[in-house]
């Protein structure tokens, strides 16, 4: 029998081992490249970088960047902070009981609580339901303005938040983002209404970093700020909720979505796209900056103030209302006076009965100058 010539075979096992590692390469460059259109989230500590995706249908996130006032200079994170007076504020509770669409201001309130005589320049209403969610990660708040000197020098802020809802403690990130406003509007600040909103941006921002790190699982959420004084709105937006304006029938949304279809379409400009993948990619609604993100890269906000005139509405809204509702259905609802005008929001959203409805929230303030 002819012995085999171990010797002679070596070269031939070295030739397809190199194939097979040159096969194994190009798949990891292959790999890589598919990679790099997906946002990483890095945290401030340095840590490796991640991918996350998750709430509003799969978002993309991606670390953020941007010059927001830093509000860590004092704050102790972990002592639990007096509680704030509100007009109201709320969310629906951890087993889903959502607030009727048609409710009163008073059944959106906190136990116990009736809400005091607002000042004669502003009137609200608000609307909150759960949709076919498992939870609430919605929330809201408007300052107290029955105190008349602390609005004659401060005004009314109002705020709604929307919490990632495929993300862990999405709840607790908009409960902290609307209490944490409403903690830093009672305190010493800025006279500048934008400059006001900024500070009161950065504080936020950074209790929810705070609050982050010490949870297993990443979240965040969206911020709408709108802030009257003295006839004069000034707001301030992070994520994709949004602040409209109502003023003679016809309704102006005044904030863009910091979502990765402006990205997109940005390249479409400049010829690196088509308009068509625009509208195609699946993770065009991703968010690209919101609150608990790390450093904000994107806000929104007025910087000299909108002058108001007598019957402006101006609303601030969740992606359940206007994901649901049209242009059209929403001017509609909002001919009416401030609660019925969120009633009828809320009413629409329920009639609409979308089988992924999300959570939906709208706030308005009616302005009588």
């Amino acid at each position: 029998m002819e012995k085999i010539n171990i010797l002679g075979i070596i070269p031939l096992l070295a030739g397809l081992a190199g194939a097979v590692l040159l096969l194994v390469l190009v798949f990891l460059l292959a790999s890589n490249e598919m990679r790099k259109r997906k946002k990483q989230w890095t945290d401030e500590s340095g840590s490796e970088n991640r991918t996350e995706y998750g709430t509003k249908t799969d978002m993309r996130f991606e670390n953020t960047v941007k010059d927001v006032p830093d509000a860590g200079s004092g704050n102790n994170a972990e002592e639990e902070p007096p509680v704030t007076e509100c007009l109201f504020s709320g969310t629906s509770d951890p087993a889903g009981t959502a607030a009727s669409s048609s409710a009163p201001v008073t059944d959106l309130m906190p136990s116990g609580g009736t809400p005091p005589q607002m000042t004669s320049a502003i009137s609200t209403g608000v609307v909150q339901g759960i949709g076919a969610r498992r939870d609430q990660q919605d929330s809201f708040a408007v300052s107290d303005s029955g105190d008349a000197a602390f609005y004659g020098e401060k005004g009314i802020l109002a705020v709604v938040a929307d919490g990632m809802g495929g993300l862990a403690n999405g709840r607790d990130v908009s409960e902290l983002v609307v209490r944490i406003c409403m903690e830093e509007f009672q305190a010493k600040g800025a006279e500048n209404i934008s400059d006001r909103l900024m500070e009161i941006a950065g504080t936020v921002n950074d209790s929810a970093n705070r609050m982050l790190q010490r949870m297993p699982e990443r979240s965040g959420s969206t911020m709408v700020l709108a802030l009257v004084r003295q006839g004069v709105l000034g707001f301030l937006t992070v994520g994709d909720s949004r602040i409209y304006l109502m003023r003679g029938g016809r309704l102006i949304c005044l904030n863009r979505p910091h979502i990765y279809e402006e990205v997109l379409a940005l390249e479409a400009v400049n010829g690196q796209r088509s308009l068509e993948s625009v509208h195609r990619d699946i993770q065009r609604e991703g968010l690209t900056s919101f609150i608990g993100a790390g450093r904000l890269k994107y806000l929104d906000r007025s910087t000299d103030g909108i002058v108001l005139t007598d019957g402006d509405k101006i609303l601030l809204a969740t992606d359940g209302i206007f994901g649901t509702l049209t242009q059209q259905q929403m001017e509609q609802a909002l001919a009416y006076p401030a609660q019925e005008a969120a009633s009828r929001l809320g009413e629409g959203v329920e009639a609409a009965a979308k089988a992924a409805q999300d959570n939906y929230t709208a706030l308005i303030m009616e302005y009588h100058g």
